[in-house]
């Protein structure tokens, strides 16, 4: 993705006296055994003993939670789910557990770049008026190969506006981390709806006037398999999805407070 030059984006130079924020990894799992290891390995060398990775299982078949347990590390909590509840509630789940600054959206298939954190985290520390850091990616395949091209990607540039997202979400969840102040602004999330977390974190950030600041760095390996391949939606769908975001932003605040 490369960069649109807008006023929600900004360029960054990372200010060492920076005080570092507490980091949280809000992890989402679900029959994730084959790819979950290479996952965590690449993240938690990266996190101080302050941190933490906030896992929520939404109802594995597999190993998944023997592979997390293995790991025997305090930093790591896992929640679990009596049924499956989708990746929409489990990523809910995680963000409201999280007793970080700085909350990392984490997929349980990537792989983190080795200094992840440390950029992404240092944009935070350094810009008190920042509330979602989003960072580029590389595409990788089932086998951790590097995918050359993606369309998808690389004809559509990073936009944080609203109306561009409304029509094609930038917002891509795993490429993103928020500051813990957004969640009164996000929470709870709509449910029983066709779109993503994603585009409904940065709809309402956007929409409330945050800032977004885009690094044009890939800093993920973003993992492209069979199970979340993208599938060219029809007409009919793309508009329902866009009427549901529409739906759902006018009729939060009735949602909020009614909680």
């Amino acid at each position: 993705m490369s960069r649109h030059p807008t006023e929600a984006t900004d360029d960054f130079t990372h200010s060492a006296s920076a005080p570092r924020l507490r980091v949280s990894v809000c992890m989402a799992v679900y029959n994730g055994e084959r790819y979950i290891e290479e996952q965590i390995n690449s993240i938690l060398y990266q996190l101080e003993d302050e941190d933490e990775v906030v896992v929520v299982d939404d109802g594995s078949k597999d190993r998944s939670l023997e592979i997390i347990a293995s790991y025997g590390d305090p930093r790591i909590r896992i929640f679990q789910h009596d049924k499956n509840m989708g990746v929409i509630a489990s990523f809910e789940d995680a963000i409201r557990k999280a007793l970080g600054d700085v909350l990392f959206l984490c997929d349980q298939d990537d792989i983190w770049a080795t200094d992840r954190v440390k950029k992404m985290a240092s944009v935070f520390a350094a810009r008190p008026d920042v509330s979602i850091v989003v960072a580029d990616v590389i595409l990788i395949d089932e086998n951790g190969e590097i995918i050359q091209e993606d369309k998808q990607f690389t004809q559509r540039p990073f936009d944080a506006r609203f109306l561009p997202n409304l029509i094609s979400n930038r917002f891509q969840g795993s490429a993103m981390a928020i500051h813990s102040n957004l969640r009164q602004e996000i929470l709870p999330f709509p449910k029983n709806v066709s779109f993503l977390h994603d585009a409904w974190i940065g709809a309402r950030s956007a929409l409330h006037g945050r800032k977004t600041i885009y690094i044009d760095e890939p800093l993920l390996y973003y993992r492209r398999h069979k199970e979340n391949n993208s599938v060219r939606l029809p007409l009919w769908r793309k508009m329902r999805k866009r009427l549901e975001l529409l739906v759902s932003i006018a009729v939060f605040p009735l949602r909020r407070e009614s909680r």
